[in-house]
């Protein structure tokens, strides 16, 4: 069985990745590894085997002893710590929190993780939270490649899942990406580009949400920048987990590769669920 990992970065001892993570393992009856990072201890004197003990008796209260197959402490580069973890130890799933500083909402080390892991990542806001109760799945439907294929299949069966293990209502949205220059100086009418595209994109994405019982009603398709376009839906529905997915670093995809991915994941507010096809590197 696949490894999930929970990332718990003790600076600050924000404590919401862990009981997220708790009602997820609950939800899906699963356990998993939990990784506490103890940058913030410089002198070494300060960390001793008594507050390593506590560190771990926190985890194991929060998300139950049966949960945990195991408490580790590390320090360092966190994204190359956890994708040389993932690659040893076959890990299905990193839950990680984000932190927004002060140039990006996501730090340099969440990049190179969506970049360069090879396994499905959560990124999770600090907060109050009470479970997900509307999911949004974003997808690619147009003259999608067999990769793309792969990764809206992905998206959906991932987003189904989590809907259905939390009783969650699911949305899909997808986006005909219009140019940032014909927005701009208005070369083409966003109303018309929906008018002209809309029918066949909605054909697409009926195509490929018809197994997992999607209401017409919660099947999305506008036009404008993928960034506004999921941000939109997202706000207008209250979505508290988005769904995306990623090729990873050999992307050749046109939705979810390099600067629209930075804005795609800059605009959003939620917690975000990155997934990919698990393929050897």
């Amino acid at each position: 069985m696949r490894k999930n990992l929970v990332v718990w970065n003790h600076q600050g001892n924000n404590q919401s990745v862990l009981h997220k993570a708790a009602d997820l393992l609950k939800a899906h009856d699963q356990k998993a590894v939990v990784v506490i990072f103890i940058n913030d201890f410089h002198d070494e004197q300060r960390l001793n085997t008594k507050h390593i003990a506590s560190l771990e008796e926190q985890v194991h209260h929060i998300l139950g002893a049966d949960r945990v197959e195991e408490c580790l402490i590390a320090k360092g580069n966190k994204a190359a710590w956890i994708i040389e973890y993932c690659r040893e130890h076959d890990v299905e799933l990193v839950i990680k929190p984000w932190r927004r500083n002060k140039q990006h909402f996501y730090t340099k080390s969440d990049w190179q993780l969506i970049r360069h892991l090879n396994s499905h990542l959560l990124l999770v806001r600090a907060g109050k939270w009470d479970g997900y109760h509307r999911i949004l799945a974003a997808v690619d439907v147009f003259e999608p490649s067999e990769v793309q294929k792969a990764v809206n299949k992905l998206v959906m069966e991932r987003a189904s899942f989590w809907a259905e293990t939390r009783n969650s209502q699911l949305d899909v949205v997808h986006c005909i990406t219009m140019s940032k220059i014909a927005i701009e100086l208005d070369m083409v009418e966003q109303i018309e580009v929906e008018k002209s595209h809309k029918p066949l994109r909605e054909a697409q994405l009926d195509k490929l949400v018809e197994q997992y019982q999607v209401p017409i009603e919660r099947r999305h398709v506008l036009a404008g920048r993928p960034e506004q376009v999921i941000d939109k839906v997202a706000n207008s529905l209250g979505a508290d987990l988005i769904v995306l997915g990623s090729q990873g670093k050999r992307a050749v995809g046109n939705l979810y590769l390099g600067d629209t991915a930075t804005r795609i994941l800059e605009h959003l507010s939620t917690d975000i669920l990155i997934v990919r096809p698990m393929v050897d590197e």
